[in-house]
């Protein structure tokens, strides 16, 4: 299975930006919270 980790709010743009795909994995409630527009 693939090991995920955390990467700060700065690398995850910078990633974005060059094609990276984001998968959000957190629950619908944290979701609902806050997320990246996408």
């Amino acid at each position: 299975m693939t090991e995920f980790k955390r990467i700060p709010p700065e690398q995850a743009q910078a990633l974005r930006e060059k094609g990276a795909v984001v998968v959000d994995v957190r629950d619908p409630q944290a979701f609902a919270a806050s997320h990246i527009s996408g």
